[in-house]
């Protein structure tokens, strides 16, 4: 999706005096009817008037926050058009947003189901039908955002309970004619997994032992995404930047984890 950009002279007779905004942007959406003005300048990076100087690379990634604030809505079929950027010798930017918002969606049938590989149902992690894991019920209008949330946490409840990988990846079919959307979201599981080895690497002005006291995690033990973010936050809690990473050895029910640590600078 690229930007246009047109460059314009100064008008030859006097305009009214105006604050000075060099460099930055005034943003004007065309065709947005159920999203506000205000709804879309709230998801973009690109500030309005006054905010700054205008970067062009920031509003090719804001073109996508702004679908992405559609989706969350129900409009799956909306088309953020190619901007038109008009800059003034004055650093003065205008931005034209077209946007065709298309239809708004509801959710027809929303169905998830865990089988084997021959096929079976499974029985549910919890012993609670993945379905009432969801918050969104059939009727209600489709969001992207709010799928990607209860789907995240199902996944996070497979991890937790030893499970490395799992596969929860929607399947959507639009009915155009009734506004429709039916998602099936098929369910599959990775095996068991263990943590091979911890490994402790950066410099952090703290011993490894008194590091690895605050993680907790034991070679051997099962792999849990929560096990893994709390042994994190103590970490951190010792004044100390965090990035854990895992790693599958040969054998894919064996991994290794590795926190690496930083000292943190004032």
């Amino acid at each position: 999706m690229g930007v246009t950009v047109a460059r314009v002279s100064e008008p030859s007779a006097p305009a009214p005096a105006q604050p000075e905004r060099q460099g930055s942007a005034r943003v004007v959406f065309e065709g947005n009817r159920d999203l506000t003005r205000d709804d879309l300048l709230e998801v973009m990076r690109t500030d309005d008037v006054d905010a700054g100087p205008y970067d062009p690379d920031v509003l090719e990634r804001d073109l996508l926050l702004i679908a992405a604030a559609y989706y969350d809505h129900g409009y799956v079929n909306v088309k953020v058009g190619e901007p038109i950027v008009v800059t003034a010798k004055d650093g003065t930017v205008d931005i034209r947003i077209p946007i065709s918002e298309g239809v708004r969606f509801r959710i027809g049938k929303l169905e998830i189901d865990e089988r084997d590989a021959n096929g079976a149902s499974v029985p549910p992690l919890g012993g609670i039908p993945l379905r009432e894991r969801l918050r969104p019920r059939d009727g209600d209008w489709f969001s992207r955002k709010v799928l990607i949330e209860d789907l995240s946490a199902i996944r996070r409840l497979y991890h937790d309970e030893g499970y490395g990988s799992v596969e929860a990846d929607p399947e959507t079919e639009l009915d155009p004619q009734h506004a429709t959307m039916d998602v099936t979201i098929p369910v599959h599981r990775g095996p068991l997994v263990t943590i091979d080895h911890v490994n402790v690497v950066g410099d952090a002005g703290i011993p490894v032992d008194r590091l690895r006291r605050a993680i907790r995690i034991a070679d051997g033990s099962p792999y849990g995404e929560t096990k893994l973010d709390e042994a994190r936050a103590r970490v951190v809690a010792l004044g100390v930047d965090v990035w854990v990473s895992t790693e599958s050895n040969p054998s894919t029910t064996s991994w290794t984890v590795t926190f690496e640590v930083q000292a943190r600078h004032p």
